[in-house]
């Protein structure tokens, strides 16, 4: 698949920061998905990129929400904005009515 859009994904915890032990399964979920590069993560925040080819599939931003919800962190916020070809984009707020 030749990729031409990419989203630029940013996650934000606000109250509870991300352990270091939960680090490691986090970044195993998100570099297993081939569409997914240059992740940074810390305490308090993850960013990476997500390709496709004439459309980004956000499928691993779900996986990745149910993952940190399951492990307990609730007051996050999940931005994905899509480059190039569209300007779609998706946004999680749990203080929102976007859940």
């Amino acid at each position: 698949m030749e990729s031409s859009v990419v989203a630029i994904v940013n996650i934000k915890f606000r109250s509870k920061r991300l352990a270091r032990t939960d680090i490691p399964a986090l970044e195993n979920l998100l570099r297993g998905d081939k569409r997914v590069n240059n992740l940074f993560v810390n305490d308090s925040e993850m960013s990476f990129f997500i390709w496709g080819g004439e459309r980004v599939e956000y499928t691993i931003l779900d996986q990745l929400k149910e993952q940190l919800r399951g492990d307990g962190y609730q007051n996050f916020e999940i931005s994905a904005n899509e480059y190039q070809k569209t300007e779609r984009k998706y946004f999680y707020d749990p203080t929102s009515n976007n859940k």
